[in-house]
């Protein structure tokens, strides 16, 4: 599976004055200017990662929600012996309650990904229609019925975090980010060592 990434070439810009001015600290300036600029680009990231997992907004009162990407990234730093950024995702799939979930008689109604789709078989209240209750201890999730009986019954998920970086809008938007972002914050940094 491939995922967003940017390699930056710094040439031109004075680059070769800098680096004889200052070969030791440069590397630090660089890693310095790397780590500046992906505050940013990952905070626009994050955002595209729960509009395309379909999770809605913060903005939009489903701050929870959106909890599920926060806590499945990690960063790793860019250091002068290493000069790169990383975001990765851990963590397995996301609840499918999480993804608008409403129940029809058909099973439930979800939208993982922003795709609306019905889950046969999958329920979120018990007892029958139209005087569905809520399952004690259910907290809203979604079930289905490992057999044929009433019990044992297990909760649902939806895709993980990791399965929406390769898609379009957050790939892009670390690539366009990146791109308008780091080589500036790095030739800043740059500069600033020769003040």
């Amino acid at each position: 599976m491939a995922h967003p990434s940017i390699r930056v070439r710094l040439q031109d810009h004075g680059i070769a004055d800098i680096l004889k001015a200052a070969p030791a600290k440069a590397p630090r300036a660089i890693s310095k200017g790397i780590n500046k600029a992906a505050r940013t680009v990952s905070a626009r990231f994050r955002r595209e990662l729960v509009k395309t997992l379909g999770l809605g907004t913060a903005a939009s009162g489903q701050g929870k929600r959106t909890g599920f990407v926060s806590r499945a990234l990690r960063s790793r730093s860019s250091k002068p012996s290493t000069l790169r950024y990383s975001l990765i995702a851990f963590g397995g799939p996301i609840p499918l309650k999480f993804f608008k979930a409403r129940e029809t008689r058909n099973g439930v109604s979800a939208a993982p990904m922003n795709q609306r789709q019905v889950f046969p078989g999958t329920f979120i209240k018990g007892g029958r229609f139209p005087t569905r209750v809520a399952i004690r201890s259910g907290n809203g999730h979604v079930f289905k019925r490992r057999g044929r009986g009433r019990l044992p019954i297990e909760r649902q998920h939806g895709p993980t975090v990791a399965e929406a970086f390769p898609q379009p809008n957050p790939a892009a938007a670390w690539r366009n980010e990146s791109a308008a972002r780091v080589v500036p914050a790095i030739l800043a940094e740059l500069q600033g060592l020769l003040r």
